[in-house]
C-alpha cells in the first residue's frame, strides 16, 4: 500500500501545487481540443481492444477447457509463452511485417497486387494489432481458471429439460464466466490505458494515446503539473472501470 499511495498521491498533489497551482492544469486538460481529443483515442482504444480480446479469448478458453488434451494444451503453451516475449521485440517485428516493403506488402505482391509500397504501419490499425497481442493472452488467463471450474453437468441438466445450445450458454454457461469475464476485462482496459511503447512505435505521433502524451511531458518537456492532471484523468478512468466491474460482478451488493 506504501509502495502504490505514496506515488499516486504525488502526483495528485503535484498536479495542484505545480505552477501556476490550483486547478490550472486541469483546466488546460480541458480546454485543449488536443489533449481531449488524445485522452478520448485512448479510452476509445482500451474499450475496443477489451472488446476483441473478450470476443476471441473466450471461445479459446473454451477450447483449451473442454478436454481438447493435446491440442488445447498447445494452444495455451503459446498463449502464455507469448508473454515472454519483449514487448519491444514485438513492437518492431510487427513493424516490419506491416510497415512498408513487409511481410503484408510483399505475400500482396506475390498474390498479384500492387502492394509493394503498402504501409499499414505506423497506423491506428497497427497499433490495435500489437495491443491485441498481448490483450488477448491476458484475457484468456484471467478466463481460464474460472471457465475450468464451470460445472458442465449443468449444462446437460439443462438440455435433459429442453433447452436448446443459446439458452443453454446464456442461462447456465455464461453466469458461472462472469466473474472471469469481468476480471479479465478489467485487467485489460485499464492495462491498454496505460501503454505507450506499442503505440509510439506502431501507431506514430498521428495516432499517439495518453500514456505516451505523459511521458513526453515527464521527461521531455517537463511539464510535471501538466502531466500529473493527464495522469490523474487515467486514475480517475481506471478507478470507475473497477467501480463498475465491481459492481456489474456483484461486490458491491
Amino acid at each position: 500500500m506504501v509502495a502504490f499511495v505514496v506515488p499516486v498521491a504525488t502526483v495528485l498533489a503535484t498536479s495542484v501545487t505545480e505552477p501556476p497551482g490550483g486547478l490550472s492544469h486541469y483546466a488546460r486538460f480541458v480546454g485543449s481540443p488536443d489533449l481531449v481529443r488524445i485522452f478520448v483515442r485512448t479510452v476509445g482504444m482500451a474499450a475496443v481492444a477489451t472488446a476483441i480480446a473478450l470476443v476471441v479469448g473466450y471461445p479459446l478458453t473454451y477450447f483449451v477447457t473442454s478436454g481438447q488434451g493435446r491440442p488445447g494444451k498447445m494452444v495455451m503453451a503459446v498463449v502464455a509463452g507469448s508473454l515472454f516475449v519483449s514487448l519491444i521485440v514485438r513492437s518492431y517485428a510487427w513493424l516490419a511485417i506491416l510497415g512498408r516493403g513487409g511481410l503484408v506488402g510483399w505475400v500482396g505482391s506475390r498474390l498479384g497486387g500492387d502492394t509493394s509500397d503498402l504501409a499499414l504501419a505506423p497506423t491506428k490499425l497497427a497499433s490495435l494489432v500489437g495491443i491485441l497481442q498481448y490483450a488477448i493472452p491476458m484475457m484468456m488467463l484471467a478466463l481460464y481458471d474460472v471457465v475450468r471450474r464451470v460445472d458442465r453437468t449443468l449444462m446437460h441438466a439443462a438440455e435433459s429439460l429442453g433447452a436448446g445450445p443459446v439458452r443453454r450458454f446464456l442461462r447456465v454457461y455464461w453466469p458461472q464466466t462472469v466473474p472471469g469475464v469481468t476480471a479479465g476485462s478489467a485487467l485489460v482496459f485499464v492495462s491498454v490505458l496505460g501503454y505507450y511503447i506499442i503505440p509510439s512505435i506502431l501507431g506514430g505521433p498521428q495516432n499517439m494515446m495518453l500514456g505516451e502524451l505523459i511521458a513526453v511531458k515527464m521527461q521531455t518537456t517537463l511539464e510535471y503539473g501538466l502531466a500529473s492532471a493527464l495522469s490523474s484523468g487515467l486514475l480517475v478512468v481506471g478507478t470507475v472501470s473497477y467501480l463498475l466491474v465491481r459492481r456489474a460482478s456483484g461486490g458491491g451488493r
